[in-house]
């Protein structure tokens, strides 16, 4: 799965949901080419852990060690971590 596999299938089950927005990306000053999937478990479920290849400009390093996870069955975004909490 990749980052922009992940981002279709999301944008398919969730229209409605901002995550992957123009919006959002260009707020961000993000690209999905920065963005990395694997797959593992969190809390005993099967997700997916996108992160960030590369860290954001210093205006967003707030969101720095984060990571996002989504549902492997149905695509839907679950929550950010921090990589202090895995």
């Amino acid at each position: 799965m990749t980052a922009s596999e992940l981002k279709f299938n999301h944008e398919l089950n969730y229209p409605e949901s901002p995550f992957f927005s123009r919006e959002t990306m260009k707020f961000f000053k993000d690209k999905m080419s920065n963005f990395g999937v694997y797959k593992n478990t969190y809390n005993g479920e099967p997700c997916y852990f996108m992160y960030r290849k590369r860290e954001l400009c210093k205006e967003h390093s707030y969101i720095r060690n984060k990571q996002y996870l989504f549902c492997a069955k149905t695509f839907k975004y679950i929550k950010t971590i921090s990589l202090e909490e895995q």
